[in-house]
């Protein structure tokens, strides 16, 4: 009898934790989640295995999407980082509404976690209006969070499209 109910309390501990990071459906919530395992390298929801990427950094199948990504991934160069794909197209007309609602969406999800916005110019030829937006830790806040973000928009020659891509930074 003692067996079964430690077996069930290990059982479901283990279903609680798998819970916290298993796929999530809303935005601030993903973002809040892969964020909270950056002090753990990101271990709870990206793939143990690394892949050799192109360059000299490490390319790990993410466990968890933002939603609305395309494709997402960890990246071990110089730091470790999720990066995700949130938007391609064609023309920079139909990627502003986009950008647009994720800084806002953003915003709303890390203000009150004690992040500030902050922009940078984009001196990118032709996407001067697509500020480098950072969310940084406001480090006068007395728990300060871990972690930054960043939202661009970047352009592919061969592919003649632009994405809006997010990154979430372990440190």
């Amino acid at each position: 009898m003692f067996i079964k109910k430690a077996l069930l309390g290990a059982a479901l501990s283990l279903l609680a934790f798998t819970n916290t990071y298993a796929q999530k459906t809303d935005f601030c919530d993903a973002v809040s989640a892969i964020l909270k395992d950056g002090p753990n390298e990101f271990k709870n929801i990206r793939h143990p295995d690394a892949e050799r990427s192109g360059g000299n950094g490490l390319v790990y199948k993410s466990n968890i999407n933002v939603p609305g990504s395309i494709i997402s991934r960890f990246v071990a160069s110089m730091g470790l980082f999720y990066e995700g794909a949130l938007k391609q197209a064609p023309t920079t007309d139909l990627i502003k509404p986009e950008y647009d609602r994720i800084i806002a969406e953003l915003n709303s999800c890390l203000v009150p976690k004690g992040y500030v916005m902050r922009s940078v110019p984009n001196y990118i030829k032709g996407l001067e209006s697509f500020k480098k937006i950072m969310f940084m830790p406001d480090f006068k806040a007395t728990s300060p969070p871990v972690g930054h973000i960043t939202l661009e928009v970047d352009y592919n020659k061969d592919s003649k499209q632009y994405t809006l891509i997010l990154y979430i930074f372990q440190k």
